[in-house]
């Protein structure tokens, strides 16, 4: 979301914000960047909180940024460096398709071997980026329900997520 405020701050007047404390501002300025980016997907769909904190407040410096670097699309991957001209191509080393946060973790043949104990906490999930990285999806089962279950009691699975902070870490990519 910062980083769309940004990029908005450049380019068009931002939304006028009425309200004076954090989490209603947050939420008013989340509902207009949605209005202006419909379909554009999100890692988390729960504003910042209690369960960033629990994201990160355990973490070492160097987990954390690897978290944050997955999480942010502001990483060292080429799909995150080519927007930026730092690489020419956002082509993985592995074959022509795209080196994204979601091929990272789930479909690079590179990371085969690093990729197991985090198959193994996977369970159903696997392939649901917002999960591994600590968000609340959106997604709903086949009966319309959402996925994660009510907001208010929800929580990150931290073995996931410290599964793959882990996982990041034993590749080295994103040092």
């Amino acid at each position: 979301m910062a980083h769309d405020l940004a990029q908005d701050a450049t380019t068009k007047p931002l939304p006028r914000i009425r309200i004076t404390t954090l989490a209603p501002a947050l939420k008013q300025v989340k509902n207009e960047i949605e209005l202006r980016q419909k379909g554009k997907y999100e890692i988390d769909s729960a504003l910042p909180g209690k369960h960033t904190r629990l994201l990160y407040d355990k973490c070492t410096y160097r987990e954390a940024k690897v978290l944050c670097q997955l999480r942010t699309k502001h990483s060292r991957l080429n799909n995150d460096l080519a927007r930026t001209k730092a690489v020419e191509s956002t082509d993985c080393e592995c074959g022509p398709k795209r080196e994204t946060a979601r091929h990272f973790l789930f479909e690079c043949t590179r990371w085969t071997e690093q990729r197991k104990p985090l198959v193994e906490v996977a369970e159903d999930r696997w392939g649901d980026l917002s999960f591994f990285l600590g968000g609340r999806t959106e997604r709903k089962t086949a009966k319309g329900e959402y996925l994660d279950g009510p907001s208010k009691p929800w929580k990150p699975d931290m073995e996931v997520v410290n599964q793959t902070i882990q996982f990041a870490l034993a590749t080295g990519r994103l040092e």
